[in-house]
């Protein structure tokens, strides 16, 4: 059965370095959804495309508005810093099983490469249990790049079993699964969650098996309808 809600553009945001946040409000019914999961969207508008494509949400499940934080990395992505307030969306889910509330362990690491910081925003606002312990790395190139470090270290502020570690690339060479068991300790038993570019997901993979993570406790997001 498909699960399909018309939302309207309230506002799109320029976050800087060829990001984009874009803020939907629904039209009549309110999509469900839990952290970490994504939709296909469909936007009616005048100046982006009638593709449909997959995007991870951003906002909470508490939240009214859906949000969503896109990277301007291909010709469709380019165009969505046109979309106008009042032109409508066409949502269709909520998919995916991409969220910490899903694992076995509440010792969690979450691991972020670019633009994939995207689910663990909406996760890391929804975080009320004080017995979740999570570590999160937010893998960039440089610090400008890190587009919501600022909203992760206040969460950190309020949350003392909420750790943010910033990672750039440019000057700390690749981030790697020796790096956070150096950092995190033990994370034999924890839960570890990988959203980024598919080379980066496929190595830190390889690399948390080999230190003794077991690999159905590995979740990566692959934008699958399971």
């Amino acid at each position: 059965m498909l699960r399909k809600f018309v939302y309207t553009v309230a506002a799109v945001k320029d976050l800087g370095d060829n990001v984009v946040e874009i803020i939907l409000t629904p039209k009549d019914t309110k999509m469900l959804f839990t952290p970490g999961q994504f939709v296909f969207i469909n936007f009616k508008s005048s100046t982006v495309s009638d593709e449909v494509h997959p995007f991870s949400i951003s906002s909470t499940d508490t939240d009214n508005n859906l949000i969503f934080t896109i990277k301007a990395e291909g010709d469709y992505t380019k165009t969505l810093p046109k979309l106008a307030v009042g032109e409508t969306a066409s949502i269709e889910g909520s998919f995916g099983r991409f969220s910490y509330k899903r694992a076995t362990n509440k010792k969690q690491i979450w691991v972020a490469g670019g633009i994939g910081i995207t689910p663990f925003l909406s996760m890391a606002r929804n975080i009320t249990d004080p017995s979740f312990a999570v570590d999160l790395y937010y893998s960039v190139r440089t610090q400008d790049e890190a587009v919501y470090l600022s909203v992760f270290q206040q969460i950190s502020q309020t949350n003392k079993n909420f750790r943010v570690f910033p990672f750039f690339t440019k000057t700390q060479g690749r981030l790697t699964a020796e790096v956070i068991a150096k950092a995190s300790g033990d994370i034999v038993d924890a839960d570890v969650f990988i959203c980024g570019p598919p080379p980066m997901m496929r190595s830190l993979r390889i690399q948390l098996k080999k230190i003794g993570v077991l690999d159905i406790n590995i979740h990566t997001e692959e934008f699958s309808m399971r």
